[in-house]
């Protein structure tokens, strides 16, 4: 009886109440599937030809997301700053990582010959890695960064290409036979998707 003329009185008086955890994790949930599953479609999206207009923009919209919900609803200052470096690392990590993958178990294997090899300046005037290769059927591909052209490949070594299906992105070089995709990228990017998803809940369960 004390305990509700207390929860009374606390109504009467317009002081707010805590949700229950009970009642708030649907929402948390939703929002812990949401910023991560956004973070990582941006970064998918930055592996298409010019596709970085979209994936960057929608980064910052899902980091910005991630703030206003967490740090400003839910009032959980920290818990809004964890998430959104883990939003933004997310989108660094995820993209490469699933590109890689998609190439490597999807794509078409097609042998080439690295032609030339060099460096181009980036739109930030850095200087970044390229390959130029060459299918026997006479197709020539400039192979950047993006597709796995680190300086590691030399002029007239055999790489194999996984092209596309579909025909949109880019193809992904390799040495030849070798189709295992980087467990070291996919662990990191289960990991930031695990840990942004789980500060959002965990921030949702304990909202203000």
């Amino acid at each position: 009886m004390a305990t509700a003329e207390a929860a009374r009185s606390t109504r009467r008086a317009g002081t707010p109440l805590v949700p229950e955890p009970s009642r708030t994790w649907p929402s948390s949930l939703k929002w812990a599937l949401l910023i991560p599953v956004l973070s990582t479609l941006a970064s998918w999206f930055a592996q298409y030809p010019h596709g970085m207009w979209l994936g960057i923009p929608l980064t910052f919209f899902t980091a910005g997301a991630a703030a206003v919900v967490v740090g400003g609803l839910w009032h959980r200052g920290g818990a809004a700053t964890v998430v959104c470096i883990g939003t933004f690392v997310l989108a660094f990590f995820a993209g490469p990582a699933l590109y890689e993958v998609y190439a490597k178990q999807a794509g078409e294997a097609v042998d080439a010959v690295v032609t030339a090899t060099g460096q181009r300046e980036s739109i930030r005037h850095k200087p970044l890695e390229s390959c130029t290769v060459a299918e026997p059927s006479g197709a020539v591909h400039h192979i950047s960064q993006q597709q796995n052209c680190f300086g590691q490949f030399r002029t007239g070594q055999h790489v194999t290409l996984y092209k596309d299906p579909a025909g949109l992105l880019e193809p992904f070089a390799d040495t030849p036979g070798n189709r295992a995709p980087d467990i070291t990228g996919l662990a990191v990017t289960a990991g930031l998707f695990a840990l942004t998803g789980a500060g959002v809940f965990l921030a949702g369960q304990r909202r203000r």
